[in-house]
């Protein structure tokens, strides 16, 4: 079957820090990511203390995504990017799968997201 989506998503496994409207700092895994947006597996503290309108992490809701390693793994440069949550699904009492759409990124950051995103394209030999 053929993935017709706009914006194609492909498996991205890096640990990445997450950092709220407050200053807290969170660790999650990445899952999948696309030109647009990432897919993010996180604690269910975590969804909890990212939250900003009601008790739990819901649509709309803001964070900053930091992948280190990113720009450049030798020198150690990191992507740092806002975004906003666009879907929280529940996968087991303590793991959540965020959607998160990245907010009004840069020219510089839109580089270096689709160099993450081109690394993350699987690679078809002929």
């Amino acid at each position: 079957m053929q993935d017709r989506r706009l914006f194609p998503r492909y498996s991205f496994s890096s640990p990445v820090e997450l950092r709220s409207r407050q200053g807290g700092h969170f660790d999650a895994q990445t899952s999948e990511i696309s030109s647009v947006g990432i897919g993010l597996l996180m604690a269910r503290t975590t969804v909890l203390a990212l939250a900003q309108g009601g008790p739990t992490l819901t649509t709309g809701d803001q964070f900053e995504l930091i992948v280190a390693g990113a720009v450049d793994p030798y020198f150690g440069d990191s992507l740092r990017v806002d975004c906003r949550v666009g879907h929280v699904r529940r996968l087991s009492r303590e793991q959540y799968l965020v959607g998160a759409l990245y907010a009004d990124p840069s020219p510089a950051q839109e580089a270096e997201i689709a160099a993450l995103v081109e690394r993350a394209r699987p690679k078809v030999f002929r």
